[in-house]
């Protein structure tokens, strides 16, 4: 059963600064991926999935489904404690084109949806932009 560890924890009370958290996956006892996401503070409700990787020997075990579930669940919780009717709305991921083809089937796979590409922003490939909705 994996176990992860948020750093920083969520604030109580979250302002309109913007935030950034790490979230470890742990594995019997050993560091085995991890994600970093962000807001922006605004009042958008919308949530940066900055990174999400876990180690090549435990691949193919549901776990980076897992923290992805785990980032979610961290971006509903922030903006649950800003107050309001305000919720997590959209989640998204930009990616290398040719360089990241299991990460973008992973992302089809959890319902993101292409939604733009910045042509020839990397050496020989694109970035492809994934967007999550959740409401």
């Amino acid at each position: 059963m994996p176990d992860f560890q948020m750093h920083p924890i969520l604030p109580a009370k979250p302002g309109d600064e913007p935030f950034s958290q790490r979230i470890d996956l742990i594995v019997n006892g050993k560091p085995a991926g991890s994600a970093l996401w962000n807001t922006s503070g605004s009042a958008d409700a919308v949530v940066q999935l900055v990174s999400l990787h876990v180690g090549v020997s435990l691949r193919r075990q549901h776990l980076a489904t897992a923290l992805l579930e785990v980032v979610i669940a961290q971006g509903r919780e922030y903006f649950r404690r800003r107050g309001g009717k305000m919720k997590l709305r959209q989640l998204w991921y930009a990616v290398e084109q040719k360089s990241q083809v299991g990460g973008r089937a992973f992302l089809m796979h959890n319902n993101f949806h292409h939604v733009g590409t910045l042509p020839d922003l990397l050496k020989k490939q694109d970035l492809l932009f994934y967007k999550k909705s959740l409401v």
